[in-house]
């Protein structure tokens, strides 16, 4: 599923329509809970917290403002569910 999703997420991220990238944004959360249940934590800890998150964290310097916002949240909530030994 990463080996498919991380290339997913880099479109996304530079995707030419706001609404798309605020989207993504706004899914990170719940994608982030579904990926660290269905990952082990090696494969959590590589692809979420070093490879999607830091696509994410892209965001928060994007043009649009709404879209800045919902990267910013996301990256909260994200933060606020990781665990130590993450």
């Amino acid at each position: 599923a990463c080996a498919t999703l991380v290339p997913a997420v880099e479109k996304l991220v530079h995707d030419v329509e706001a609404v798309v990238r605020q989207a993504l944004a706004e899914n990170v959360p719940p994608l982030c809970a579904w990926l660290r249940a269905s990952l082990s934590p090696a494969l959590y800890t590589t692809n979420v917290l070093h490879i999607l998150l830091p696509l994410v964290a892209e965001l928060t310097t994007d043009d649009n403002p709404q879209t800045r916002a919902a990267a910013t949240a996301a990256l909260v909530e994200v933060a606020q569910a990781v665990r130590h030994e993450d």
